[in-house]
């Protein structure tokens, strides 16, 4: 009903457009300021004559520059308008803007105007008539999103504080705040030279996979970051800007700690040393025996994790100067501490006592302890723990997928799974019966490590994660209270278990694009449809944000139509 029903909009608001846009009225620069909300100044910008060239557009508030932005984003509406894909849409987020000193000294109910511009030409983009902003309005939008940056000038206290208040995040998307896992493997390390041959990083098994079945995705092969070196600062810098651009409150990065010994730290090393990049993050201690896992052979053991008390101990001891910096991300004031199999600790519960009173002797006061969601794992509580944290796929229920695919190879002796039945199993699964910070991840594929012993999720993709990640966020907001609403995204960077937000070769920055209308609550209609219609029902809040980002794709919808139509010669 849902799809028919907008199939019918849609279909009735082009119709408006068609009979009048002439090939001529096509050619030239074309944009639409459509919305000033929490996530900032958004609207989309292109020249006709040259779609493919990604325009800048500058922001001004009574005539001061407030920032400027890049028309990058998909528009599935203005691709229909044109009969051809368009990258057009921008966002001016409010944390990259910057205001007026004297907008803070003026009447906060003073009438401000706000415009958008094309960089190139000067022209002022067609805004809708009801767009009228108070001074006061405009400074509300900017210090939520700005409230939970990283403040490296403040103490750790200042910082606890604040996020102890349980500020906003950036996104808008009523305080809920999206951690990314990242892994530190891109760069060579004496071990893995040892193991695996010399210059051996995750790129080697990246570029060696190969495809098992038709249209099989593999190799996945960076793009625009390119095949990087996580010891260069630069590149750090890069990957939190992209980050931070597209909604991602903070990375979570994976910590391998064996009896006092660390390996890939150097990353996580350099940005504690250096202060940069200024974004925030967390850690995950990976805490189970380093093995040839990839290659199947579990018993091989590379380096070998010893649980006892002594070595939990020291482990606490370890990282607390970790988790006394500021930009750590913290729950209601504690610091988030992650460990990935909390069921190897031999005596759990007193594990986490004796990390709580070091944490308390040591002036940090109180922690979060997270348990992630892997096998072994029951309820988070019962052993000590404060949470749990979801990490697709571990746990999730799946349905086979080999009649999905075509001319699967002979010798594959992997396992396919369908990612669309995950997504809407996952969107309607209920609450837990203890605190647990809902989980999503990009897609599986982990075929350049398992070779033809992959398991593979099939059927995903930009449109089908974003699906997922609305509805993780509705779950968010339904299940947590404000200040601790995070969840998980599984990855950042894990490039060769499929599984990564960063831009490929194939998809670009639409996994990026996914996420920032997931958690802003822009989607487009096909998506806003397609979560309807993989829902058992929508109620409640549920339904109340639903119908407003139904109302804001068809506004939108309505004002390029009228955009184009005063283009016309005779509108």
């Amino acid at each position: 009903m849902h799809k028919r029903l907008f199939n019918r909009l849609s279909i009735a608001a082009l119709n408006r457009v068609y009979p009048t846009v002439t090939p001529e009225s096509r050619q030239g620069l074309h944009g639409c300021l459509e919305d000033i909300g929490p996530a900032g100044i958004r609207g989309w910008l292109l020249d006709c004559a040259a779609c493919d060239t990604h325009l800048k557009v500058d922001a001004y508030l009574d005539g001061h520059l407030l920032g400027n932005g890049l028309a990058v984003g998909h528009r599935p509406d203005i691709s229909a308008l044109l009969s051809r894909p368009i990258d057009c849409e921008f966002l001016i987020p409010w944390e990259a803007v910057v205001l007026p000193p004297e907008l803070a000294k003026t009447d906060p109910n003073r009438d401000v105007r706000l415009r958008v511009v094309a960089a190139a030409s000067g022209r002022e983009l067609h805004s809708m008539d009801d767009f009228i902003h108070t001074a006061g309005e405009i400074l509300d939008y900017a210090e939520a999103a700005t409230a939970a940056l990283p403040q490296r000038e403040n103490s750790a206290q200042q910082a606890t504080l604040a996020d102890a208040a349980g500020e906003p995040s950036p996104t808008g998307a009523a305080d809920v705040r999206a951690i990314a896992f990242f892994l530190p493997q891109f760069h060579p390390i004496a071990e893995n030279d040892l193991w695996w041959g010399k210059g051996f990083t995750e790129w080697t098994n990246v570029t060696r996979a190969s495809p098992q079945f038709a249209d099989h995705h593999q190799p996945q092969l960076p793009g625009e970051l390119g095949f990087y070196d996580l010891r260069l600062d630069e590149v750090r810098e890069q990957q939190a800007a992209l980050a931070r651009e597209y909604g991602i409150h903070g990375f979570c990065y994976y910590y391998y700690w064996f009896q006092g010994r660390r390996i890939l730290e150097r990353p996580l090393q350099s940005m504690l040393d250096t202060g940069r990049p200024d974004f925030p993050f967390c850690i995950c201690w990976a805490n189970e025996n380093w093995t040839r896992r990839w290659d199947g052979l579990e018993a091989d053991v590379l380096l070998r994790q010893e649980h006892n008390e002594a070595t939990d101990l020291a482990f606490i001891q370890d990282v607390l100067p970790i988790l006394k910096d500021p930009r750590y991300i913290r729950v209601k004031g504690s610091p988030l501490l992650l460990v990935y199999r909390a069921s190897l600790l031999p005596d759990p519960a007193n594990t986490t006592a004796n990390w709580r009173r070091a944490c308390q002797e040591a002036g940090l006061g109180t922690i979060h302890l997270c348990a992630v969601e892997t096998p072994g794992l029951n309820d988070p509580n019962a052993i000590g723990f404060d949470s749990a944290a979801q990490f697709p796929p571990h746990r999730m229920q799946t349905c086979p997928a080999e009649q999905l695919v075509q001319n699967l190879s002979p010798d594959f002796k992997g396992r396919l799974h369908d990612y669309e039945w995950t997504v809407a199993d996952e969107v309607n699964a209920p609450a837990a019966p203890y605190r647990r910070f809902r989980g999503v991840m990009t897609g599986w594929d982990n075929t350049a490590r398992r070779g033809t012993a992959a398991n593979i999720f099939v059927n995903s993709s930009p449109q089908a994660y974003e699906v997922w990640l609305r509805g993780i966020v509705d779950a968010t907001k339904r299940d947590l209270p404000a200040g601790e609403r995070l969840l998980f995204i599984n990855a950042w960077n894990e490039w060769a278990e499929g599984a990564h937000l960063e831009p490929d070769l194939k998809f670009g920055r639409a996994y990026l694009e996914a996420t920032r209308r997931a958690l802003t609550g822009t989607s487009d209609w096909q998506t806003l449809v397609d979560y309807a219609s993989r829902r058992g029902e929508l109620s409640g809040a549920v339904l109340a944000d639903w119908l407003r980002d139904v109302g804001a794709v068809l506004k939108r919808q309505e004002l390029s139509c009228q955009h184009l139509l005063r283009s016309q010669p005779n509108g």
